[in-house]
């Protein structure tokens, strides 16, 4: 979902993953890699642009998270604007409140007449 600028997304795949990684797109990542040999260990470390939030860390997100991005203002900038997040609810609290909920089922046809 992007709204005028912000965007967040929750465990999407395929082209949709691809496109909501591009968006966020590409920061500077430091790489090491270690050759062992008989006589010497060799450990290299580089730096490569790459993708913030890759798709395959999209896709693989689990049900209640969500990665996206917020606008700021010129006047209030934001320093952190990517963000990966999960919902946490309190399921006793859910069930409490779900306990003392009225049921509003039922037959309601007589609200919706004369709608097409």
């Amino acid at each position: 979902m992007g709204i005028v600028g912000n965007i967040i997304g929750g465990p999407v795949t395929g082209s949709t993953a691809k496109k909501l990684s591009e968006n966020f797109g590409k920061i500077v990542q430091d790489k090491e890699s270690k050759s062992i040999n008989s006589s010497d260990i060799s450990i290299s470390r580089s730096t490569q642009m790459d993708y913030a939030i890759p798709a395959s860390k999209i896709a693989a997100l689990s049900s209640g998270e969500f990665v996206g991005m917020v606008a700021d203002n010129p006047d209030q900038k934001i320093a952190l604007k990517m963000f990966h997040c999960e919902i946490q609810n309190e399921h006793q609290a859910i069930a409490e409140e779900e306990s003392t909920s009225k049921d509003i089922s039922g037959d309601h046809s007589g609200i919706f007449r004369g709608c097409h």
